[in-house]
């Protein structure tokens, strides 16, 4: 049944909490949720698939927008219109009470949402008729002006056109939520004055042009959800001035050039994915220094280069997910250092050399994917201290058999200390097949540890 939520106050308990978790954003979850689906988990691998969202229809309606604020109240023939005051203009296709779900938080008197069958929809008022189908005009209303409108909750309501440049003059805005809609055009450059603004989503829409620099005077923002769209351009160096941000999303975008080095001033960063773009160069190192990161996904992009030595500075990394670029040289020792990571993914890359025995100081990782690269050797041992280990691909790579059977014996050796569930290890494509000793290993492997084994031969 359809709801619309229009509170005069902050809910007690909720948002008495300060930093992301005040708006529902838990940096620890273990399923960090790219805002705009109902479900994404970044635990798997690959990348999520973007939706296709349909072409945004600019055309419908505008000259109500377009029209003087004065004028297109009083174009209203509602007469409890008196003292009330336009904010801005939206346009949506959802007319279904089941569907169309907006909400605010207002300090002072209640916002009012106006149809374009003039139909008032304020706090008293859930159940209402919509008038005939196809897109409609909304107008948004208040008594007291701008200044008391602290969230707009608009996600997945079917709205059209685009963002309205008024969002820029609410002031007192700190939670401004879009997502998953179908709205065009640029990302208006005024959202960088709204001074209060700790949560911005604009993701899951069809926003097109770059991303505005000016988004880089936000100095309370703490999360910043830009994902989803054909934007294009370059990652602003300006935000690296959000000195509060703690989540960081430009997934599945267009974005081009590099990653800028400027991102490593954010000391906040606790999530940074910009994955699933077309961002080219070396990866800096300066996002060493982000102390507080625990997930960087810099993944399906066109990276090149090798992996700076200075990433396992990152202590308080669970998720490093690097695949799917043209990284080059060997998997720095470093990485070992990183002791709490529990996903190390560097598959489909161009790596060579030796897997370092350091990563055996990793013994919470529960899943190393190093396949579909040009590693050759193996250092004994790097495996052994895995004790949380799951899942090992290496296939695809052009180990020979001294690797091979170094690295199923010394899984059968440290056979005691892994997980009882299932666990599989992934050597087929290789250069070589495992000898006579390591054969009989992975026998008893298969049949007494549950571990699932693909290698040639075997």
């Amino acid at each position: 049944m359809f709801r619309l939520s229009i509170t005069l106050a902050l809910l007690a308990g909720i948002f008495e909490l300060s930093g992301c978790a005040r708006y529902g954003f838990t940096p620890d979850d273990t399923a960090y949720r790219d805002a705009g689906d109902a479900s994404v988990s970044l635990q798997d691998a690959g990348s999520a698939e973007v939706v296709g969202i349909d072409d945004v229809n600019l055309a419908q309606d505008q000259s109500v927008h377009d029209a003087p604020r004065d004028q297109a109240i009083e174009s209203t023939p509602d007469a409890t219109n008196s003292g009330w005051q336009l904010l801005f203009v939206l346009h949506t296709t959802s007319m279904s009470p089941e569907t169309f779900t907006p909400s605010a938080t207002k300090s002072g008197d209640a916002l009012r949402w106006e149809l374009g069958d003039s139909t008032i929809v304020d706090a008293n008022t859930v159940n209402h008729s919509y008038g005939e189908s196809g897109e409609k005009t909304i107008r948004v209303l208040s008594k007291d002006g701008a200044l008391g409108v602290t969230q707009l909750v608009l996600g997945a309501n079917e709205l059209r056109g685009s963002i309205p440049p008024e969002f820029g003059e609410l002031p007192s805005l700190e939670y401004l939520n879009v997502f998953s809609n179908q709205l065009g055009g640029t990302i208006p450059p005024g959202l960088g004055q709204l001074s209060s603004l700790q949560y911005l989503n604009l993701s899951s829409n069809q926003l097109t042009g770059a991303i505005p620099p000016e988004l880089g005077q936000l100095s309370n923002l703490e999360t910043l959800y830009l994902g989803r769209n054909p934007t294009a351009g370059e990652i602003p160096p300006e935000l690296g001035q959000l000195a509060s941000l703690q989540l960081l999303s430009l997934r599945s975008n267009q974005l081009i050039a590099g990653v800028p080095p400027e991102l490593g001033q954010l000391s906040s960063l606790q999530i940074l994915d910009v994955s699933d773009n077309q961002l080219g160069g070396q990866i800096p190192s300066e996002l060493g220094q982000l102390a507080n990161l625990e997930r960087l996904h810099l993944n399906s992009n066109q990276l090149t280069g090798r992996i700076p030595t200075e990433l396992g500075q990152l202590s308080q990394l669970r998720y490093l997910h690097l695949f799917s670029n043209n990284l080059t040289d060997t998997i720095p020792a470093e990485l070992g250092n990183i002791s709490g990571l529990w996903f190390l993914h560097l598959e489909s890359n161009q790596l060579t050399g030796t897997i370092p025995s350091n990563l055996s100081r990793l013994s919470v990782l529960s899943s190393l994917r190093l396949n579909s690269n040009q590693l050759t050797g193996y250092s004994s041992g790097a495996f052994v201290g895995l004790r949380n280990l799951r899942t090992l691909s290496l296939q695809d790579n052009l180990l020979d058999q001294i690797a091979v059977d170094a690295i199923i014996s010394d899984i059968y050796q440290a056979r005691d200390n892994y997980p009882t569930e299932a666990k599989i290890l992934d050597l087929g494509g290789t250069n070589a097949a495992p000898g006579a000793a390591a054969r009989g290993q992975v026998d008893e492997l298969r049949a007494n540890f549950a571990w699932t084994i693909i290698c040639n031969g075997c």
